[in-house]
């Protein structure tokens, strides 16, 4: 497979970039203000997700089951792009079919039930709703419950583990804390721990990157921290997912740091790490320690169910008509949604190609398209570029689409000969 390495240099060959000696392995970095690697990085990325949504490459399946007169569902993780949605009842499979959202949402109601829906369409993106780990049921899950809440601005979950996530982004400050008992909801200040794993004093910190990762320089003994903890810094309340380590260099990498006074740890900070599983909330204002508000007691107790929602709104949500009337609790009436996957993201040189070589000169066309659409002198090419690559990528997948019809590559080389000698077809002739 292709290495992301490879990838680079020729498509800084193709850029008439210089680069560094690649049989010593070396990608000089070259900044002209268009291009670096890092640009280059992403620019790749990007058009493997491309080529997947065009050739329908990583293709997936999920299961979707539905609720009584819940009209809306979220995308899966990682969509790239939906393909198609299937209904499933019983042994009747119905396939919806897309209308756009000016047309569903003239035809919609959401009175109008039935047992079996028969369109979809997308008309808003929602917040996501974070999946973390939570170590009683083993498994991601959305919705959890508190175990104790000793202040109104503060709850504490023995089983999660906010650092550990399904997909998406790392819950931040800001985000919101929903209690499905009264509907009431809270803002994120920081999160904190029951028990400290350890403790590293930060040493030779800056707010330099690495795979967009701020990072903690420490002497300290890290073997006992793992990717998905908590680092918090007490001296300004500061605090940062643990995304990876390096233990020869002493290194431990970090999300991004959140609040703190300068974005980072200052030299000596002493910063404790563990699991996190207490939520501390943003009051109201400076003279109460009430943080929810919006429902009907606003008071956390243990026993209440509650979720943690992105403050953003940033993913798809998919409708469906007629909204269903029944729920899917022996899983016979539900939804099967395939669509194109996001594959997992090359990050160091030699990571492989997550898709086959036979599609690495179309990655490298749309990435060269994306990288000179930074250069203002060569706007005038694109155009003509996209229009190249849109004609080659689809003689590629009709050609796929034949072999894939059997091992021959000619399809009639599959057709049994007539017990008279003919090919066994009939050419029809309209006159």
């Amino acid at each position: 497979m292709t290495t992301l390495k490879e990838y680079i240099f020729e498509l800084k060959d193709r850029l008439m970039l210089p680069h560094g000696d690649y049989t010593t392995g070396f990608i000089s970095d070259h900044n002209d203000g268009f291009h670096t690697n890092d640009m280059l990085k992403r620019d790749i990325h990007d058009a493997i997700n491309k080529v997947i949504v065009a050739a329908r490459l990583y293709i997936k399946s999920i299961d979707v089951g539905l609720v009584a007169n819940q009209y809306e569902y979220g995308f899966p993780v990682g969509c790239l792009k939906i393909d198609k949605i299937i209904h499933i009842y019983g042994s009747i499979a119905t396939p919806l079919t897309y209308i756009d959202h000016s047309n569903f949402i003239d035809g919609f109601s959401p009175t109008h039930t039935s047992s079996i829906p028969n369109r979809w369409s997308i008309i808003e993106t929602k917040a996501e709703l974070h999946r973390f780990w939570k170590s009683n049921n083993d498994d991601y899950n959305t919705t959890s419950t508190i175990t104790s809440s000793p202040a109104l601005n503060h709850i504490y979950d023995q089983y999660a583990n906010f650092g550990v996530i399904e997909g998406g982004e790392y819950p931040e400050a800001d985000d919101v804390v929903w209690l499905d008992t009264d509907y009431s909801y809270a803002n994120i200040d920081h999160f904190d721990m029951e028990a400290v794993v350890t403790t590293v004093t930060a040493s030779g910190v800056s707010p330099v990157t690495y795979y967009s990762s701020a990072r903690v320089l420490t002497a300290d003994d890290i073997s006992a921290v793992k990717e998905g903890h908590l680092v918090y810094n007490s001296n300004d309340n500061s605090w940062g997912f643990v995304t990876g380590k390096s233990s020869s260099l002493g290194v431990i990498y970090i999300d991004k740091w959140h609040n703190g006074t300068i974005g980072y740890p200052s030299e000596l900070d002493i910063c404790k790490i563990g699991i996190a599983n207490h939520i501390y909330l943003k009051t109201l204002n400076a003279f109460t320690s009430r943080a929810f508000h919006s429902g009907t007691d606003n008071t956390p107790t243990a026993g209440d169910a509650y979720r943690i929602q992105d403050r953003f709104e940033t993913v798809p949500s998919i409708v469906i008509a007629p909204v269903p009337s029944t729920s899917d609790t022996p899983g016979s009436n539900s939804l099967t949604i395939w669509y194109s996957s996001e594959p997992t993201q090359m990050y160091d040189d030699n990571d492989p190609s997550p898709i086959g070589d036979e599609w690495s000169d179309y990655i490298l066309d749309w990435a060269f398209i994306l990288a000179i659409k930074r250069q203002p002198d060569r706007l005038g090419d694109i155009e003509s570029l996209e229009l190249v690559y849109k004609n080659k990528i689809a003689e590629m997948k009709r050609s796929a689409s034949i072999h894939q019809l059997g091992e021959a590559h000619n399809i009639f080389d599959n057709i049994n000969p007539s017990s008279d000698g003919s090919t066994g077809l009939e050419l029809f002739v309209s006159y």
